[in-house]
C-alpha cells in the first residue's frame, strides 16, 4: 500500500502550530500484542476485530494535553464528535491557510499503534495521567451492528493502555474526539 501523506507545506505548518507528524506503521491490534506492547485490556469484538490494520497514512496530533482533545467533544455521540471535528478541521484550515487535512475518528489500531510509537519516541504515555487517563473514540465497531465503537485510552504506566467501547449513540464524560489531523483524501 502507498502510504497517503502531506504535502510539504501542510507537514511544515502543522509541525510550526504544535503538531507531531507520523506516518501509521501497517500493524494491528494482534500485531502489537505479538511485539509485547502493554495493554491492560482489550474488548472483545467482532470477527476482524484485532486483526484490522491501520493504514498507512501521515497523522498529525497535537500531544499537548490542552489541544488533544477537539473542544467540547466529551459526553457527546459519536455522531456529534464527527460534526465537530469537521467543523475543527475546518477552523484548522482557515487558521494555518491550508486547504488539504481532515479530521477523523481513526480505527483502533491506528490509535493504539500511535500511542505506542508516541511513547517509544519521547517516554510520554497520550492519554495517561497528564491526560487525567481519558479515552478517545475510535471509528472501529465492537459489534456487528456498529451501535458500539471502541475507545482507547488511561494509558497507565503500571498496567499499560486500555481498548474498551462505549455505545455509538451515547456520550459519556471521559471518552472525547482527538484531534485527529489526515490529509483531506482519507476518509473515516
Amino acid at each position: 500500500l502507498t502510504p497517503i501523506t502531506f504535502s510539504e507545506r501542510t507537514r511544515e505548518a502543522l509541525v510550526s502550530d504544535g503538531a507531531v507528524v507520523r506516518l501509521s506503521k501497517i500493524e494491528s491490534l494482534m500485531d502489537q500484542k505479538r511485539e509485547s506492547r502493554p495493554f491492560w485490556h482489550i474488548v472483545d469484538g467482532p470477527r476482524g476485530f484485532l486483526t484490522l490494520k491501520a493504514r498507512p497514512i501521515e497523522v498529525a496530533i497535537y500531544p499537548d494535553p490542552q489541544r488533544f482533545f477537539v473542544p467540547d467533544s466529551f459526553n457527546r455521540t459519536k455522531f456529534q464528535q464527527e460534526e465537530r471535528l469537521k467543523s475543527d478541521a475546518e477552523d484548522l484550515r482557515k487558521r494555518l491557510g491550508i486547504d488539504d487535512v481532515t479530521e477523523i475518528l481513526p480505527e483502533v489500531s491506528e490509535a493504539t499503534e500511535r500511542f505506542f510509537g508516541h511513547f517509544d519516541e519521547t517516554g510520554i504515555r497520550l492519554l495517561g495521567k497528564d491526560y487525567n487517563h481519558l479515552f478517545m473514540r475510535t471509528n472501529t465497531p465492537t459489534n456487528k451492528s456498529g451501535s458500539s465503537v471502541a475507545d482507547v485510552g488511561d494509558f497507565s504506566d503500571v498496567v499499560g493502555l486500555l481498548v474498551d467501547d462505549w455505545r455509538a449513540g451515547d456520550g459519556r464524560p471521559r471518552i472525547g474526539a482527538a484531534r485527529w489531523v489526515v490529509p483531506s483524501e482519507i476518509e473515516s
